[in-house]
């Protein structure tokens, strides 16, 4: 069995390409990035392209960051991509815009 056999390569162009690709318009089209932040958290690539918009709209929205902004927290601190919305991230967004 390999690597290239049709069967390892289902779903390949419908999932994976546009997790990719969503990830490297956030960075501005930049490769190099977006390889770093691939390298540092693999398991971003199990996040659907719906996951990752929703966590970069709250980033958007509650923040006021913008797409390059965003991508370097993602680079920075990769497991942001993975944390609860509602248990982990909106509480302590709260908490720094309250503390200034």
């Amino acid at each position: 069995m390999t690597a290239t056999e049709p069967r390892f390569l289902v779903g390949f162009d419908r999932k994976l390409i546009p997790r990719v690709e969503f990830l490297k318009e956030l960075s501005g089209g930049d490769e190099d990035a977006t390889r770093t932040l691939l390298c540092k958290l693999p398991a971003i690539l199990s996040y659907s392209v719906e996951h990752n918009k929703e966590h970069v709209e709250l980033l958007r929205s509650f923040c006021g960051l913008t797409d390059p902004q965003i991508f370097k927290i993602f680079v920075v601190f990769p497991n942001v991509i993975s944390a609860s919305k509602e248990r982990k991230l909106l509480p302590r967004i709260g908490f720094l815009s309250n503390v200034g």
